[in-house]
């Protein structure tokens, strides 16, 4: 199973509750919060930088962004 969530990571704790093996993707514009996750979790994977610019490839069993799109304007796109 393939996860993208935020970079904090912090999601990574309610999928391991559902999930043993899992690979999850972070993305955040926050270097800070990318380098915690990156130290926090390692052997999962974490990019920063703007999730509606960044090209992914493959396929993603969940995408969770509460909080994030509300605040883009261009989220319809």
């Amino acid at each position: 199973m393939d996860y993208i969530g935020c970079a904090s990571g912090k999601y990574i704790e309610l999928l391991k509750q559902y999930k043993e093996k899992f690979q999850y993707t972070g993305i955040d514009v926050v270097d800070e919060s990318i380098q915690s996750a990156r130290l926090r979790y390692p052997g999962h994977k974490f990019i920063c930088g703007n999730a509606i610019d960044i090209i992914l490839e493959g396929k993603y069993d969940l995408i969770n962004a509460i909080g994030v799109f509300q605040h883009e304007p261009n989220y319809m796109l």
